[in-house]
């Protein structure tokens, strides 16, 4: 059955035989579509390797086969959050906004998700919608690091002297 074949796939995988790897969840995905976890194994799997356009593909291949059912609901988010991180890392922007615009319409209380979706605006030449991302994502947190960074940047924003954060860079 195509668990078997995922299941052998992870083995592979775990022991960093790739081709083995992709052989399996390739033939368990021709037997079920639905099932987000296969695709989303590859997704990783081709990331570590560098191969993001591939990861990029897959991540999008794991959140569609999740669909809407409940059961994989956990599994699409975590596949729509890294495929966003992936866009964002990648400097995608205007894919990685819309990425992370529908990752925050699943999980809208999502604090690290609010951060990147306004790092994603800003980076997208979207300097008062990133603002307006900012001031909420300060709504939820006010004394992490990160918190420190989105003051910075609305102060930057807003004409005050900042922190001189460099948007590459915006690591607590």
């Amino acid at each position: 059955t195509w668990v078997a074949l995922v299941n052998a796939g992870n083995g592979f995988l775990k022991d960093k035989n790739t081709d083995s790897a992709v052989v399996l969840f390739r033939q368990a995905n021709e037997i079920y579509q639905g099932e987000p976890n296969s695709y989303s194994s590859m997704a990783v799997m081709f990331n570590s390797m560098g191969q993001a356009d591939s990861a990029i593909v897959y991540f999008r291949l794991a959140v569609t086969s999740a669909g809407t059912d409940p059961k994989t609901a956990e599994a699409r988010d975590q596949s729509q959050y890294n495929l966003s991180a992936l866009l964002s890392n990648e400097g995608r922007w205007p894919e990685a906004v819309a990425a992370w615009q529908q990752y925050l319409a699943w999980k809208p209380d999502d604090v690290d998700g609010k951060k990147a979706y306004a790092r994603a605006l800003r980076a997208d030449g979207q300097p008062d919608a990133a603002a307006l991302h900012w001031r909420r994502y300060l709504e939820l947190d006010l004394g992490s690091p990160w918190a420190r960074i989105a003051r910075s940047h609305l102060d930057e924003r807003d004409g005050g002297a900042g922190t001189g954060v460099d948007e590459g860079d915006d690591r607590p």
